[in-house]
């Protein structure tokens, strides 16, 4: 195993079905940057373009014997040109935004990508993901397949369809963070483990997602701008006229946000 304070990488076994998880560390990659070492035996369809990558893999040849199952999945964040144009892909895909911002354009129809927002995509789905500079979007995912993949996207409005907006993306970034938890897991029981909590992805979309509308996405860039205050100011601010000033919001308007 290398170890050079950049990047540490695990060889894949495939001699298991889970394949050993590697870490590249973030770069913090300027003018220039270079795509990421990436393992020979790592598949085709994973970007290059990422400055921080951390992912599973526990199927990569999955059949449709079972209705569905996780092939992998992990977190990325973007280099500040990642620009990814796909006809096709090889399985069921499900993505969610949670920091930076970029583009996404399905079957030809563009959408703005934000912290919050679920998209999906299927074998045959066009897709083009974009980061929008300076900062460098991060967002979680998972590949799957089966009988009934294509038909839970159907069935969440997100197949050839518009993106989502989660109203409390922690919630799902739970679930991704499980999910990679599970899979690194070597027990006879990661595979359930992993179906479950994907199961449990699709449920909790279905609770907490939204039509990826403007005046939406503007209330949570909003939300988060203050939620970040809170977070940096939150032993200097101690009362809620405070955090309105420095959000340059109203005390109103903060409270309806959190209520």
């Amino acid at each position: 195993m290398k170890q050079d304070g950049l990047e540490s990488i695990a060889e894949i076994d495939t001699s298991i079905a889970i394949l050993n998880m590697f870490v590249v560390a973030e770069l913090g990659l300027l003018e220039g940057e270079c795509p990421m070492k990436t393992p020979l035996n790592e598949p085709e369809f994973v970007s290059r373009q990422v400055a921080e990558a951390k992912r599973y893999y526990l199927n990569l040849k999955p059949g449709k014997k079972q209705s569905v199952t996780v092939v992998c999945g992990g977190v990325e964040r973007m280099q500040r040109e990642y620009v990814v144009h796909r006809d096709s892909f090889p399985y069921c895909a499900i993505e969610l935004v949670t920091e930076g911002a970029g583009s996404l354009t399905l079957e030809g129809n563009r959408f703005d990508l934000v912290p919050g927002t679920v998209f999906a995509y299927g074998p045959s789905t066009q897709h083009r993901i974009e980061n929008k500079p300076p900062k460098r979007m991060r967002k979680y995912y998972v590949d799957f397949w089966g009988s009934d993949a294509e038909a839970h996207l159907r069935e969440l409005g997100l197949l050839n369809s518009a993106p989502l907006h989660a109203t409390r993306p922690y919630e799902l970034i739970e679930i991704f963070e499980w999910l990679d938890r599970e899979a690194r897991y070597n027990g006879g029981r990661t595979e359930p483990m992993c179906q479950a909590l994907l199961v449990l992805l699709f449920e909790k979309i279905r609770q907490l997602c939204v039509p990826h509308q403007t005046s939406l996405l503007r209330s949570f860039e909003t939300y988060e701008r203050v939620r970040e205050q809170l977070e940096r100011h939150f032993l200097k601010l101690s009362t809620i006229e405070e955090l309105a000033e420095k959000c340059r919001l109203t005390p109103v308007h903060i409270s309806r946000l959190f209520r």
